[in-house]
């Protein structure tokens, strides 16, 4: 399973896969003009503008696309709104991790390009997600008329420095994600890893479990996790996977 950006060949495939998510699950929690109305929106010719403009992704499993998911401003040049937009698993694969992993995915393209809050306009189904993940339900609703709810992560939360602050180093980003993303065990690829850090992992991480160890010695990366309350276990270096669990 690996999450890439999305092609020209992937679009009919994503189509399907958004418009199967409104008539299987999402028909269930929303009223029947409010599936219509975003489901009509649903087409190649509406996704290939998106891809204009939004930095669309999808995750794929043998060779079939099981997940989509993107970042988008919904906001202005003097106002950002970073925002994750049309997130959806294939509807046979619901409860299977995919989604989770995307969103990982998509918090470290966001942190890697500075964000530090990232918004959701979220279904009524994907609202207990989203909470899991560190979104809180904004105070304001615009959208409640479409059946709609915004939700707000803070990216980068604050940090309590004794020496009144440090630079920023290679792993900062890894540091600041995993004190943001309310998980108590992460399964993460290298390439996830390497999207949050905005940066290609040293060659003895992809080649020896040992550079993941939890060194508690000052000055090793492995500060990353352990000042964020981590640690690290079954490291699979041929795999290029990693785990990250919350310390007891």
């Amino acid at each position: 399973m690996r999450v890439r950006p999305i092609t020209e060949s992937d679009v009919n495939a994503v189509v399907a896969l958004i418009e199967r998510n409104w008539n299987e699950v999402l028909s269930r929690y929303h009223s029947s003009w409010v599936v219509t109305k975003f489901r009509d929106q649903v087409s190649p010719e509406s996704l290939r503008h998106q891809m204009s403009w939004k930095r669309v992704f999808v995750v794929e499993t043998d060779e079939r696309v099981v997940a989509t998911g993107a970042l988008a401003d919904f906001g202005s040049a003097d106002s950002p709104r970073h925002s994750v937009s049309n997130l959806f698993v294939a509807p046979d694969l619901h409860g299977q991790g995919i989604g989770t992993k995307l969103i990982l995915y998509l918090f470290g393209v966001a942190l890697a390009q500075g964000t530090d809050s990232l918004h959701v306009p979220s279904t009524r189904n994907a609202v207990p997600f989203y909470r899991k993940v560190g979104f809180v339900e904004d105070v304001e609703q615009p959208d409640l008329g479409d059946e709609i709810t915004w939700m707000t992560k803070r990216m980068l939360p604050e940090r309590d420095n004794a020496d009144g602050g440090t630079a920023m180093t290679k792993y900062e980003t890894l540091n600041r994600h995993l004190r943001s993303m309310g998980l108590d065990c992460w399964r993460a690829s290298f390439e996830a890893i390497e999207a949050i850090i905005g940066d290609s992992l040293p060659r003895s991480a992809r080649r020896y479990p040992a550079w993941w160890a939890n060194d508690e010695r000052p000055g090793r990366q492995s500060w990353a996790w352990l000042e964020a309350g981590y640690r690290t276990s079954d490291v699979d270096v041929l795999g290029g996977e990693v785990t990250f669990r919350r310390a007891a």
